[in-house]
């Protein structure tokens, strides 16, 4: 049973249950207005649990043994995602860019190492994730090479990158107010500086930046899309079939994908299915639609009382086993 208002929500054990019911008899989730005030919540025993925090708050928390620390990887993957316009058009291009930022560095500054480089859709605890791919290297000499394979030189000696008289620059759009890929994007431009590639960056708010998606008018953004579930979600992002009325935003178009993607969903058998998921995963790597960026952990504190406790992207779905022994429970 669920009892709701704005600032919080009670579930409670439900006693008609068939099966073996859960320890705790209710569970308070709380809104609060930003992590400082969920901190202090915290630190006083007004609150039991943070279950996503920032970093700050972790190396605060550190401080007290009361508190434990739990981690997973959020079921989304973090790309700068492009649409399909005349720059991008070469998958030579598209690769050399992936060689060009240097995510190992881009996780240390941005996520101080919580989380995991990225090498393609697929979240990597799931069975349908292909271990053999791994991430992009940072290796520049090769982003230049392949660029210039690709006919993208420097002609007039201004460290910008042009071809047929066009330079290599491009606007990447962000969420206003979203520090993560604030940071993140500003590395990238580092990065791409080096090689002689112009990246601007736009901040809207999160309306406008779904109405430039549905309207398919950007250049690039910085987004984290699902990677949860089935890996038949990557059918509505990178199908074909999904570019003019579906969530394909990017115009992203491969055979390849469109038929692994297809043989998935038709097969039955998980082995068979494996199959194709994993040769879709080889097929848009090397094809892929943006830089594969990282996957960033969940940090969750919980205060120790609490035993039983597991956690991963269902971490709902755990609560039943959570429990508090006798000696250590609270009035109220």
């Amino acid at each position: 049973m669920l009892s709701y208002t704005y600032k919080k929500a009670v579930l409670h054990a439900n006693s008609d249950y068939f099966g073996k019911g859960p320890y705790l008899d209710r569970v308070v989730f709380k809104n609060f207005k930003g992590q400082k005030a969920l901190l202090s919540k915290m630190i006083d025993g007004s609150v039991d649990a943070i279950i996503s925090s920032d970093l700050e708050n972790i190396d605060i928390l550190k401080r007290f043994s009361s508190f434990k620390l739990y981690k997973f990887l959020k079921p989304f993957y973090y790309i700068l995602v492009f649409k399909n316009k005349e720059i991008f058009k070469e998958r030579g291009v598209r690769k050399a860019l992936n060689y060009a930022v240097n995510k190992r560095e881009l996780l240390k500054k941005v996520l101080d190492n919580e989380g995991e480089i990225s090498s393609g859709t697929v979240l990597p605890i799931l069975w349908a994730n292909n271990k053999q791919i791994k991430p992009y290297p940072y290796n520049p000499l090769k982003a230049i090479r392949l660029l210039a394979k690709a006919g993208w030189k420097d002609t007039n000696n201004d460290h910008i990158l042009d071809k047929d008289g066009v330079e290599f620059d491009f606007t990447a759009l962000l969420v206003e107010g979203e520090v993560l890929d604030e940071k993140a994007l500003r590395q990238i431009q580092v990065d791409f500086n080096k090689i002689g590639i112009t990246m601007k960056t736009k901040k809207y708010t999160l309306n406008r930046i779904i109405h430039f998606m549905y309207q398919r008018q950007f250049d690039a953004i910085f987004i984290h899309l699902s990677g949860r579930g089935d890996p038949d979600t990557n059918y509505r992002f990178w199908h074909s079939s999904q570019i003019q009325n579906g969530n394909n935003f990017f115009s992203y178009k491969n055979i390849t994908v469109d038929k692994f993607l297809e043989e998935a969903r038709r097969a039955s058998d998980i082995d068979l299915r494996k199959k194709f998921y994993n040769q879709f995963q080889e097929e848009i790597f090397n094809d892929p639609p943006g830089i594969f960026l990282f996957w960033a952990n969940n940090l969750s504190i919980i205060h120790e009382r609490y035993k039983g406790v597991k956690i991963h992207p269902n971490w709902m779905n755990d609560l039943k086993g959570w429990y508090v022994p006798k000696e250590e429970q609270r009035a109220g």
